[in-house]
């Protein structure tokens, strides 16, 4: 699968479409409007092609497989979330940053883990060590 790379002209034809929020060379990052207006029309049964190509997103200029993957992913957002982001979604890295710290059971949980985990190094040295001196 050869990935398609845009020239200057392409994304500069695509950063004037009001429904790109950024793109790279490789990447097109759509506005929550659009995924908003896409999923709407989606849900009242038109197809993602025609969505698309009626927002001056075409085939032609994005490529089939690309419309298709960028289809899936609003669906999947939508499908995960139950809203839509502005670009690339920050939640899963906001979530991580904001976790609350560990509890005393958790800590104990993995202390036995880490415990666990030792021990069978141990056994595992031992049982090499033991084979290197039998061969002697």
């Amino acid at each position: 699968m050869s990935r398609k790379f845009f020239t200057e002209e392409e994304m500069a034809t695509l950063r004037q479409n009001p429904h790109v929020y950024s793109v790279s060379s490789t990447v097109v990052i759509l506005t929550k409007a659009f995924k908003e207006l896409f999923y709407a029309e989606y849900q009242q049964g038109a197809y993602p092609r025609a969505i698309f190509e009626k927002y001056g997103l075409t085939s032609e200029l994005l490529g089939k497989s690309r419309l298709t993957g960028m289809a899936q992913h609003i669906k999947e957002e939508y499908a995960k979330y139950g809203s839509f982001h502005e670009g690339r979604r920050a939640a899963a890295k906001t979530n991580r940053t904001q976790a609350a710290p560990p509890t005393t059971e958790d800590e104990i949980k993995n202390i036995k883990h880490e415990l666990d985990y030792l021990k069978q190094e141990v056994s595992f040295l031992k049982k090499v060590s033991s084979l290197k001196n039998t061969r002697k």
